[in-house]
This record gives structure tokens, sequence and C-alpha cells, in this order.
């Protein structure tokens, strides 16, 4: 099971400290950082729609699984973190598949405006609110991550109020959660109150009691166990 563990926590390694940040580099790098938006780099150069939604698409799936992954790690099920990551992720596809061109599609690129916006605060409320769970746990654990949150907000902001929504903002963004839930990821691991094994083992038991039957549990299985 600690094996399975291990696999999982690359997997997210190398999707989150080097796919998402170099994607959104490369992608943000096919306009200007500073004065254009991904939305703009993906409604006005032809074929970078595809990539806008493969990006949105990515950032999403990684944000939702680490959230979901780290609060099986510290066994509290938090319904309403849940709900509202997996509405920040729906809110972030929505807005990549929506249209943005102001002249041709005036309504959609509004929309497509203010529901990033709604995605980004979410996720950030979501996170936050993660991060207040870990007062159950360890205290220390919680204080050292309520310290980094904080200062990777304020860094976000700065970044806000200096460029304002843009493309090296966008960037920034989903870097920097990232990076943080990663490191969140290791300090919960790292935590002496966490005990991997009887999670893994309660949430496996869990899967197997709802649905014994389900391909997705057995394609994991496939994916993770040892031949």
């Amino acid at each position: 099971m600690l094996k399975k563990h291990k696999r999982i926590k690359y997997i997210l390694i190398i999707l989150g400290l080097v796919i998402i940040p170099l994607y959104s580099i490369f992608f943000g790098a096919n306009g200007d950082l500073f004065d254009m938006t991904f939305s703009q780099v993906g409604g006005r150069f032809d074929g970078k729609l595809e990539s806008l939604i493969v990006w949105g698409g990515i950032c999403s799936i990684y944000f939702y699984i680490m959230i979901d992954y780290m609060q099986m790690m510290i066994q509290k099920d938090n319904k309403l973190v849940t709900l509202l990551v997996g509405l920040g992720c729906i809110c972030l596809m929505i807005t990549v598949f929506l249209p943005f061109n102001t002249m041709m599609y005036p309504v959609s690129s509004e929309i497509h405006n203010k529901l990033v916006r709604v995605a980004v605060f979410i996720i950030i409320i979501a996170v936050l609110l993660f991060v207040i769970n870990l007062k159950d746990l360890n205290k220390k654990t919680f204080l050292s991550s309520l310290v980094i949150y904080s200062i990777c907000i304020l860094a976000l902001v700065i970044i806000f109020l200096k460029f304002h929504v843009s493309s090296i903002f966008q960037i920034a963004f989903v870097t920097v959660m990232s990076y943080f839930l990663m490191l969140e990821f290791i300090l919960i691991e790292k935590c002496p109150n966490t005990n991997l094994l009887k999670a893994i083992s309660e949430k496996e038991a869990e899967i197997k009691k709802t649905n014994p039957s389900s391909a997705l549990h057995e394609e994991s299985e496939a994916v993770f166990d040892e031949k």
C-alpha cells in the first residue's frame, strides 16, 4: 500500500511541479505575458483553443485529486472542501470551453471573464478551509501550513495588483497553488500524527464496500499494485 502511495506521489510531483508550470509558461508565451490573458491567447491564435482546454483540464484534475487525496491522508473528509474544490474546477473547465472574443461573442466573453474570477476565488477558499482542517491533525503542521498559505496568497495579491488579470498572473496562480499543494502533501506525509497505512487501508475498504465491482477501482488496482 505504501508503494502505491509513493507511485501516486511521484505522479503528482511530475504533474504539479513540472508539467503545469512549464505548460503554463509555454502556452502564455504565445502572446504578451503582461498585456494578454490565456483566454485571449486561446481565442486569437489559431490552434491554441485546444491547448487552453488541455491546460484547464490538467489544472482542474491536479487541484481536485490533490485535495481529495490529502483529505484521505488526514482521514477527514470535509464535504464543504470537496464541494468547493469540485465547483471551482468545474467553473475553470466551463471557462476554457466558453469562446472568448469580445467582438463575435460578447455575452460568452463576459461570462468567461466573470467565471474565471469565480473559479480562482473558490479554489483559494477551498484550499484555506483544507488548511484549517489541519488544526485537528497537528498544531505545528497547521501553523506552518497557515503561514506558508498566507505568504503564497500575499505574493499572488501583489502580482495581481501589479499585472491584473494577465497571463503572468495566471501562470503565477497555478504555479504557486500547485507548489503549495505539493508542499502540503509533504508536510502531512511527514507529520507524526499521520497514519498513511491506516488511512489508505480504510479508504480501500470503503471503496470495496461501496462498490466492490467498480471497474474504475479495478483499473486503479491494476495500475498501482505490484504485478
